[in-house]
Order: structure tokens, then C-alpha cells, then sequence
């Protein structure tokens, strides 16, 4: 016997409809979001990762690699960056990046975002080229010595360790790790730090770590209490040390010192 039916009509499936509609409504805005440098600074790794791949261009040439930085090769402070090994490499990088770049870009803007990138690509690179060079005399079972001449530095993690790190000091005090536990935003990428270090053992904790003090050091020197470059209020070291003072003057005296400044929060490749 032959089973009569109907063509299924606009009400089958409308809860698969309105799913699929949820979920590219929340895309869309999610790329709507994403500052204008966030997706060019996408587009150049991508571009970039292509090129090496269609072009057969060896990382080697493009990575932070002491020798060559000895022989007057500066460039690679800066295409080491946008360099990556493989695949897996830039993908992670890039999901990284489109997580923790639009914040700060709505933060500083978009003219004082390209100034903060561009001192922190360069100084992470020049900072990590002088910590290279200082492993260099340390002994060989701690990684240093002639292991330094042949290790190669590349990728744009070490610039995303800055970005968490500049993360930490906006918005909420407070994240959720995972769904599962409140953690201290100011830790995270301390955190992160170790994490990525157990998990891939071929990162460079040397490269990630010079991300994270390049951002500290700009955090202190050019940042002021609003976490902007230059902008309102004391500059962080300033008022750092004006809270240090305000601390001694109350644990001398036995009674609090009320000073007008508004609080601070203090926070601390491959």
C-alpha cells in the first residue's frame, strides 16, 4: 500500500530555521564587532601564511634567529611575527587573536591601537632578542649557550601574550575559566603562560614571556590610570609609586593617608 504524505511545509523544521538564524545572527554581530586593525591584522597573517605556502618560502629566513639578528638582519623583529610553521601554528594564533584584539581596539581606539601595536610587535622582538643573547652564557642544560645560535623564533603569539595581558587591566576584575570557576583576570596570563608551556612543549616560552613584560613595560611607561596610551589621569609608574608612598606613610604612622588619586589595580612564541 502506497503511504500518502505531504511535501513538507514552512512550519517542518522551524525550530532547525530559527536555530540556524540564532546562530548566524550571533556570528554577524560577532564579526560586526571586530575592530577595522583586528581584521587587517588577520588578513596580513593569512596573507603572509599563503605566501610562504605557495611561494615555498622557508620560515628560517623570516624568524627571530640570533645569528642572523648578529649580522645586522633586523627586519626579522618584525616578519617573525607575522610568520607561522604551519597550519595548525596560524590557526590558533588567529582564533586567539579575533578573541582578545576587539576589546582592546574599542578600548584605546582605533589611531592609538596601531601606535600600541607597533611598539609592541617591535619591542617584543628587540626584547627577546636581548634575552637570547643573555642565554647565550648560560650553560648549555639550561638551554643556553650554542642552543640559543640554533633555535628560530616566529609566530604571533608572542605579541597575543601582550594583548592578554593589556586584556587584564580592563573590563571586569573577574572572568569565568572555562564555565567552571571565577579566576582572577589579573592571573590569567601568568596562567596562560604555564599552561601553553606544559601543553606545547615546542612554544617558546621565551618569546611568550617577552610579549608579557613588553605589555608591562608599556603598561607602566606609556599607560595612564584609564589603561590608555596617554590618557587621563597620572601614569601608571606615577601613581604606582604614589600608592607605594601612601602605603609606607600608613604602616609608619598607624593611621590611613588619604591621597587624591582614583585606584589602581597592579598586575604584574612560537
Amino acid at each position: 500500500m502506497r503511504a500518502e504524505g505531504r511535501y513538507p511545509g514552512p512550519e517542518d523544521g522551524s525550530d532547525q530555521s530559527r536555530n540556524s538564524a540564532g546562530f548566524m545572527g550571533s556570528l554577524e554581530k560577532f564579526v560586526a564587532e571586530i575592530g577595522w586593525l583586528t581584521k587587517i591584522l588577520v588578513v596580513v597573517n593569512v596573507l603572509v601564511y599563503v605566501l610562504e605556502w605557495y611561494m615555498d618560502w622557508k620560515f628560517y629566513q623570516y624568524c627571530i634567529w640570533l645569528p642572523k639578528m648578529v649580522d645586522g638582519e633586523i627586519f626579522r623583529v618584525v616578519t617573525a611575527a607575522f610568520s607561522h610553521v604551519d597550519f595548525k601554528h596560524i590557526f590558533f594564533n588567529m582564533v586567539t587573536l579575533v578573541l582578545f584584539s576587539p576589546p582592546l581596539e574599542k578600548h584605546h581606539g582605533f589611531l592609538k591601537y596601531c601606535l600600541l601595536n607597533a611598539i609592541l610587535i617591535i619591542g617584543q622582538g628587540a626584547l627577546l632578542i636581548l634575552i637570547l643573547f643573555g642565554m647565550t652564557y648560560l650553560p648549555e642544560s639550561l638551554n643556553g649557550g650554542e642552543k640559543v645560535n640554533k633555535s628560530c623564533v616566529l609566530g604571533y603569539s608572542g605579541v597575543l601574550f601582550g594583548y592578554t595581558l593589556l586584556w587584564s587591566h580592563i573590563g571586569d576584575k573577574y572572568m569565568n575559566l572555562f564555565g567552571m570557576f571565577k579566576m582572577r583576570k589579573l592571573f590569567f596570563p601568568w596562567a596562560w603562560l604555564l599552561f601553553t608551556s606544559i601543553i606545547v612543549p615546542e612554544a617558546s616560552f621565551v618569546g611568550h614571556l617577552s610579549g608579557l613584560l613588553t605589555a608591562l613595560i608599556m603598561r607602566f611607561t606609556l599607560f595612564t590610570e584609564d589603561e590608555k596610551i596617554c590618557g587621563e589621569g597620572d601614569h601608571n609608574l606615577i601613581a604606582l609609586i604614589n600608592w607605594i608612598r601612601g602605603k609606607k606613610k600608613n604602616n609608619s604612622n598607624g593611621f590611613t593617608v588619604e591621597h587624591q588619586m582614583r585606584p589602581m589595580r597592579v598586575g604584574s612564541s612560537v
